[in-house]
């Protein structure tokens, strides 16, 4: 395995189908409240924080006690597909949290989810204990693409950015990752709109084939 003591992990669309459920949910929580929202706007939200959708709701419908009620439909269809198994590991995805776990090397989940979500659907699914920490929405200030949520990371397990490496699915946290200086790989989500991948982008399929890929780049 790559000389890497840490290793991040992207939650949402790179270890767990959420999106498509996500998307489902704010549809549904539109739909309650009588309100028209395109569903090429709701696709476009897709990697995005809640900074990022509450001022998209603001800025269309210029309530600003919406989107609280909003947010509360929205989780109540998400906690019902996770109690009732709706919500699907990414191929490989277990496979690869087993193998940089059992190489003994730290494994930490950066996310723009609340750490309640994170935790109940990486229980669900069976592999909260092959993750030593969780940095979720409300550990920053800032969200991805700011940086923050990496640094705190590294802070956390004490590491240098060139000690570290990162997965993303989007290149929300692709940007969020670079920005504090650590090696990322990009893993789009096939379950999302597709999006253009800029020339010089480490990128794989899936997570086996970026694991693979980054042992060969650090022969080992």
């Amino acid at each position: 395995m790559a000389k890497k003591g840490l290793y991040i992990f992207d939650f949402d669309g790179l270890l767990v189908d959420t999106e498509r459920v996500y998307r489902e949910g704010w549809r549904t929580a539109f739909d309650r409240a009588g309100l028209d929202m395109p569903d090429s706007e709701l696709e476009s939200w897709v990697g995005r924080s809640i900074d990022y959708t509450s001022a998209a709701v603001e800025r269309r419908f210029h309530d600003p006690d919406l989107y609280p009620r909003l947010y509360a439909l929205r989780e109540e269809y998400v906690y019902g597909a996770i109690a009732a198994g709706g919500i699907k590991p990414k191929p490989f995805a277990l496979h690869a949290l087993r193998v940089v776990h059992d190489a003994n090397r730290h494994v930490c989940v950066v996310s723009s989810s609340l750490r309640r979500r994170v935790v109940a659907i990486a229980e669900r699914l069976g592999f909260l204990g092959l993750v030593d920490h969780i940095v979720a929405s409300e550990d920053v200030g800032q969200r991805k693409p700011n940086p923050e949520p990496y640094q705190k990371a590294l802070e956390k397990f004490e590491c240098s950015p060139s000690t570290a490496v990162a997965f993303e699915d989007s290149l929300t946290g692709r940007h969020a990752a670079f920005a504090a200086g650590i090696d990322v790989w990009l893993v789009p989500d096939t379950s999302s709109p597709a999006f253009e991948i800029p020339d010089g982008i480490a990128c794989a399929s899936d997570l086996r084939i970026a694991l693979r890929l980054l042992d060969m780049e650090s022969g080992v």
